[in-house]
């Protein structure tokens, strides 16, 4: 991703599955990507919420536990 952000300024590149593409550098913001770069992060903490409904209506549990490393920048919530 690195060589093909680093690559062109103007062919509008697409990104899929980056774990932390504000922490990375490619855009400065999720809300508001600047420059050709745009995408799909592999997590967003803001929809985690509603992940936790699906699964609730899916298989009905009473826990859920969450398991993340904090000095993985994907893991770290905005």
């Amino acid at each position: 991703m690195a060589a093909v952000a680093g690559a062109t300024q103007s062919i509008p590149v697409v990104f899929v599955a980056v774990s932390d593409p504000v922490g990375q550098g490619f855009v400065h913001s999720l809300a508001q990507p600047d420059g050709n770069i745009t995408g799909f992060t592999l997590f967003e903490w803001a929809s985690a919420g509603k992940l936790l409904e699906v699964l609730k209506e899916v298989a009905p549990v009473e826990r859920v536990g969450v398991l993340y490393h904090p000095e993985t920048t994907s893991a770290a919530p905005l």
